[in-house]
């Protein structure tokens, strides 16, 4: 039986979050199936495993902050919109008790979503989106080195660099003009942050790729929008990817990418009419 329990993570500003929590925890019930829901702030109430299944109730923020927390725990998670966008949500609140429906049917696949790491001044942090090593204030400037292995990649002059999954090419990378990469396939992409350099151009490379970054000037190192450390100059950052990947719950009848796309994003034109 799947799942053997469920853990609910919350965005407690959404005034459509207490009723959606409610009938989460009476759908439980009827199915004798253990649960707890908690607010992102919070730390997981309990470890969980591959039978759980996590389940974020918010925006996409709150499913990258609910896929940080299981994800080295091998845990399935499924995104519930109730925020604006819902890129990485699976359906809206109103349809939760029928998606969980779907779920205990087994009526679902798991996409493995790529992850990233950086590694920085002894610390490390996991992200599904993106990682910005960014200017620290909009009237500054600073410089990145980047480099594969010891192979030199590029200097990068101006607001930054984006280093982002395919999961992350429709978010912060899509607006500084990165490609639009399949989520499902095993990749990393460079995305120049406004630099000073006519040649520059966004790069995608092999997921194991390790990329070094050496900074010149003070600027803070995101994760997945979060500001993880403000890095002085002479810093170094390793980028690789993580050894823990995100495990998305794909309902069957969800849209395809591109429906997505077009859906959330504006992509392209209306389809012929027959």
């Amino acid at each position: 039986m799947f799942p053997k329990k469920i853990i609910a993570v919350f965005h407690p500003h959404k005034p459509e979050v207490p009723q959606a929590v409610e009938a989460l925890k009476r759908w439980a019930e009827a199915h004798h199936i253990g649960s707890w829901a908690i607010p992102l702030t919070e730390p997981l109430p309990v470890e969980p495993d591959e039978e759980f299944l996590a389940i974020s109730l918010g925006g996409d923020g709150t499913f990258l902050k609910t896929a940080k927390l299981v994800a080295q725990y091998k845990t399935p998670i499924l995104g519930i919109n109730v925020g604006s966008l819902g890129f990485l949500t699976q359906t809206h609140s109103q349809e939760l008790i029928p998606a969980l429906d779907q779920v205990f049917a087994g009526e679902f696949t798991l996409e493995e979503r790529l992850r990233l790491e950086a590694e920085y001044n002894g610390q490390r942090v996991s992200t599904l989106n993106e990682i910005v090593l960014a200017r620290t204030d909009i009237h500054d400037f600073t410089r990145v080195d980047l480099y594969w292995d010891e192979e030199f990649i590029s200097r990068y002059p101006g607001d930054g660099v984006i280093i982002a999954t395919p999961s992350g090419s429709t978010a912060y990378s899509l607006a500084a003009h990165g490609p639009i990469v399949f989520p499902a396939l095993e990749c990393m992409l460079i995305t120049p942050l406004n630099v000073h350099a006519l040649g520059l151009r966004p790069l995608i490379l092999p997921a194991q790729a390790e990329l070094r970054a050496a900074v010149h000037f003070p600027c803070w190192l995101i994760a997945d929008g979060i500001r993880a450390a403000e890095l002085q100059s002479g810093s170094r950052v390793l980028i690789r990817r993580s050894a823990w990947s995100t495990r998305a719950v794909v309902l069957q009848d969800h849209p395809g990418f591109f429906d997505l796309m077009a859906n959330k994003l504006g992509w392209g034109s209306s389809p012929p009419r027959p």
